[in-house]
C-alpha cells in the first residue's frame, strides 16, 4: 500500500511538472506568434509609409496652386468698451426673498467634434553609437537621436527642391526624431499645439532658425504624426508651415482650401503664397483645447499673495510655473469654430496645475468645508472681488487679453473676462457644480447651478435655474446679485 501512495504521488508530481512545462511551452509559442505578427505588421506599415511619402513627394513637384488668404476674425472683445468695477452698497448681510428670472437669453451654441490623434507605430531603430541633438522646450531640456551628419538640404525654395528634401527625410535617418518626439509629447502630456511647437523647436535646433530646411521638416514631422499641415512658399522663397485647425484663432489671418481652415503656425503678415495642397492618408485637424496639464519643468516665478477681505482665513502666498505662464502668452486666442461668440470656452476649460491644486486649492476648500451651497458661494465670490485688483487691459496689456485661469491668480491685474474664467474653474473644481459664463454689453460674469433653492436673479437653461454670480463687481453679494451699471436686458450665455 505504501509503495502505491509513493508511486502515485510521483506519478501525479511528474503530470504536474509536465503541465507546468506544457504551458510555458504554450505560452512561449503564443508570444514568438504574437511577436512574428507584431514584426510583420511594423513591416507592412514601414512600407506602406514608404510608399505613401514617395507618391506625397512626387505630387509635390506639381504646381503649387497661388491663394489670397482670408479676412482675420477680430476679437469681439476689442470692439467692446469695459465697464469698471464699482462699489457697491455692503449688501454682505441682505437676504434675497424673490427670485428675478432674466428673458431675452441666448445660448451660444457649443459643438466641439474633435478627433483624437491615433499615435501611428513609428517604431525606434537601435543604431550603433548614436548622437543626441538636445534642447530646451518651454524651459524643459528635451533631446531626441539624430546624426547631425545625415542633415539634408533645400537648392532653392521651389516644387522639386522640397520634394527631394521630403524623400531625403523618409530615410531611416529621421526615424528616431519622430519616435523620440511623439515620446516627448507623451512625457510632457503636450497638447496638439505644444506638440507643434515641439516639433518646430527640434527642427531649427537641428537646422537653424527661421530656415526653409527646419519649416521642412517640422510640416514632416507633423504629418508623419498624423496631422493634417501643409506648406506654402511666398515670393521672397520662404516656406511656412500651415495648420489644418478644427479650431477658430482670432486676428490670424487664413486660408481655406478643400474645406479646410489653415493658419500659418508662426503668425506673420503674410496674406498670399503658392500653396501645396495634398491629403496624408488619417490626418486630423490640430485642436487648441488643452485637457490636461502640459509637464514643462517647474520654474518658480516670485511669490504671490493672495488674501479676502472679509474671510480672512483665505490668505496665502504662491509660486507659478513661469515656463507654463509663458507658453500660455505663445498661446493663439482660440474659438470654436462655428461660433465665434464662444470668447472664453478654451481657457475656462483648461485645468489648472497639480501644483495649484495642492497649494492654493486647500485653503479655499478649508473655508468653504461643511457649509451650504449658498454660504460657499459666497465666500469663494467675496474672494474673486476682494483679494485680485481690477485693471482694463488696454492699461495693462496695450490691448484685450484673456487669462487662462491660472494667468489670473498670478497676474496683478485682472478684468471681467478673467474673473468669470476663474470663478467658474473654482466652482466646477472645489464645488462640483455647472457653471456657465454670461456675456452682456461690455461686461462677463458668471451663472451657476446650485441643488439648493437661492433666491436671486437667475437663467433657465436645460430646465435648470442658474443662479447669477458676480466675480467682478465690489461687494455685488450675496450671490445672485447684479451690479447696477450695466444692460442684462440681452444676455448671451456661454455653456461650459
Amino acid at each position: 500500500m505504501k509503495k502505491f501512495i509513493i508511486a502515485f504521488i510521483l506519478l501525479t508530481a511528474g503530470m504536474a511538472c509536465l503541465q507546468a512545462q506544457s504551458f510555458e511551452e504554450y505560452k512561449k509559442k503564443q508570444q514568438e506568434k504574437f511577436n512574428s505578427y507584431k514584426t510583420q505588421k511594423e513591416a507592412d506599415f514601414e512600407a506602406y509609409r514608404a510608399r505613401v511619402n514617395a507618391e506625397y513627394a512626387e505630387y509635390m513637384r506639381r504646381y503649387w496652386v497661388w491663394l489670397e488668404s482670408r479676412k482675420p476674425v477680430a476679437d469681439p472683445r476689442l470692439k467692446i468698451k469695459d465697464i469698471g468695477p464699482v462699489d457697491l452698497p455692503d449688501l454682505s448681510d441682505f437676504e434675497m426673498d424673490d427670485d428675478t428670472e432674466l428673458d431675452n437669453v441666448t445660448i451660444l451654441p457649443i459643438q466641439i467634434k474633435t478627433e483624437p490623434i491615433t499615435v501611428p507605430p513609428i517604431r525606434y531603430k537601435a543604431k550603433t553609437a548614436e548622437k543626441r541633438i538636445r534642447f530646451m522646450f518651454y524651459g524643459t531640456p528635451c533631446e531626441v537621436r539624430f546624426d547631425p551628419t545625415k542633415k539634408t538640404s533645400l537648392a532653392n525654395a521651389r516644387e522639386n527642391a522640397v520634394a527631394d528634401m521630403w524623400k531625403a527625410l523618409s530615410t531611416d535617418d529621421y526615424n528616431n526624431v519622430i519616435y523620440d518626439l511623439l515620446q516627448l509629447r507623451k512625457k510632457l502630456q503636450l497638447c496638439d499645439w505644444a506638440y507643434l511647437k515641439l516639433t518646430e523647436t527640434a527642427a531649427e535646433t537641428i537646422y537653424g532658425t527661421g530656415t526653409n530646411e527646419a519649416v521642412v521638416m517640422s510640416a514632416f514631422v507633423m504629418t508623419q504624426s498624423g496631422y493634417k499641415v501643409r506648406m506654402g512658399r511666398t515670393n521672397d522663397e520662404k516656406i511656412h508651415l500651415l495648420v489644418a485647425s478644427a479650431d477658430g484663432m482670432y486676428s490670424r489671418t487664413y486660408w481655406t482650401q478643400n474645406g479646410s481652415d489653415y493658419y500659418l503656425s508662426k503668425n506673420s503678415d503674410v496674406k498670399s503664397l503658392y500653396f501645396f495642397d495634398y491629403e496624408f492618408p488619417d490626418e486630423k485637424s490640430i485642436s487648441l483645447a488643452i485637457n490636461q496639464e502640459q509637464l514643462f519643468l517647474k520654474k518658480d516665478t516670485k511669490p504671490r499673495a493672495l488674501r479676502s477681505k472679509k474671510n480672512t482665513d483665505i490668505s496665502f502666498t504662491a509660486t507659478f510655473n513661469e515656463n507654463t505662464l509663458q507658453f500660455y502668452t505663445d498661446y493663439p486666442k482660440p474659438f470654436p469654430k462655428n461660433n465665434p461668440g464662444d470668447q472664453y470656452y478654451y481657457l475656462a476649460n483648461t485645468p489648472v496645475s497639480q501644483d495649484i491644486k495642492d497649494t492654493v486649492y486647500p485653503y479655499l476648500k478649508r473655508a468653504i468645508a461643511g457649509k451650504s451651497e449658498e454660504e460657499a458661494g459666497n465666500i469663494i465670490i467675496n474672494f474673486m472681488q476682494t483679494a485680485l485688483v481690477y485693471e482694463y487691459d488696454d492699461k495693462v496689456w496695450g490691448a484685450h487679453r484673456a487669462f487662462f485661469p491660472e494667468e489670473t491668480l498670478f497676474y496683478p491685474y485682472c478684468d471681467c473676462e478673467d474673473r468669470a474664467i476663474l470663478f467658474t474653474r473654482l466652482v466646477r473644481d472645489l464645488m462640483g457644480l455647472e457653471a456657465v459664463i454670461l456675456h452682456v454689453p461690455g461686461h462677463a460674469l458668471a451663472a451657476v447651478h446650485f441643488h439648493e433653492d437661492i433666491k436671486g436673479t437667475y437663467i433657465m437653461l436645460d430646465g435648470k435655474k442658474f443662479l447669477v454670480c458676480e466675480p467682478t463687481f465690489l461687494s455685488a453679494m450675496p450671490i445672485g446679485t447684479t451690479g447696477s451699471n450695466f444692460d442684462i436686458s440681452q444676455v448671451k450665455v456661454e455653456v461650459l
